[in-house]
């Protein structure tokens, strides 16, 4: 990796951990501030700033991976594991098992479904884990937030599809050649991160939605 795809990545890393802070101290409610003269292990956004602070760390890496080799190293999806373990544990030392419960609830049966499109040829087993575990980060908002994340991230892999379709047809018909060649599968991940991100920016909306509750 270059200098330059270094800083690139510092950068956008450093934009999501400041997204990070920001969208996790925001609730239907308004404003929750941290104070860090308190019970910080008690505070209501800790735990979904530490997962949120462990899928920005990754990101960047995640989605050049996969789009340049087509897959997501188990080392970085690990990354985002690790954060969501962290925050079903900070929800239990919190007492919300409810939350806690529900994540690890929606995990398992993402990841079900997901290994049964695998097999099908649908889905890679790169995506099958990260959906799972981004599934289990935006889950204790409701189930709503786990439809988003695969909604949003259904609709722009269908996009990015139609796009490189159309795209890969106009080439083939200026150059006059009859080709055998397709076009490449669409990498899911950079679609699945960014249906997260766009939940994690959403989410006073979802916790408004979800009998006006704020999440933590």
């Amino acid at each position: 990796m270059t200098e330059h795809d270094q800083a690139r990545d510092a950068l956008v890393v450093l934009g999501l951990t400041a997204l990070a802070v920001v969208a996790s101290t925001v609730t239907a409610d308004g404003v929750v501030p941290l104070h860090v003269d308190g019970d910080l292990i008690a505070h209501p956004t800790v735990a979904t700033l530490g997962g949120c602070l462990g899928v920005a760390a990754v990101t960047p890496a995640l989605v050049r991976i996969d789009v340049a080799q087509r897959r997501l190293p188990n080392v970085l999806v690990g990354v985002v594991a690790v954060a969501w373990v962290a925050s079903i544990v900070l929800s239990l030392a919190q007492g919300d098992v409810v939350p806690a419960v529900r994540s690890l609830g929606f995990v398992v049966v993402t990841a079900l479904a997901g290994v049964a499109v695998a097999l099908a040829g649908g889905m890679g087993m790169g995506d099958v884990k990260l959906g799972a575990v981004l599934t289990g980060l935006v889950s204790p908002w409701g189930g709503i937030a786990a439809l988003g994340l695969w909604g949003l991230a259904g609709a722009s892999g269908v996009a990015w599809a139609l796009i490189r379709t159309v795209r890969f047809r106009l080439r083939r018909a200026q150059s006059r050649v009859e080709s055998t060649s397709v076009v490449a599968d669409v990498p899911f991940g950079p679609c699945l991160l960014g249906a997260y991100w766009a939940v994690v920016v959403g989410r006073p909306v979802l916790a408004a939605l979800v009998d006006g509750s704020t999440p933590s």
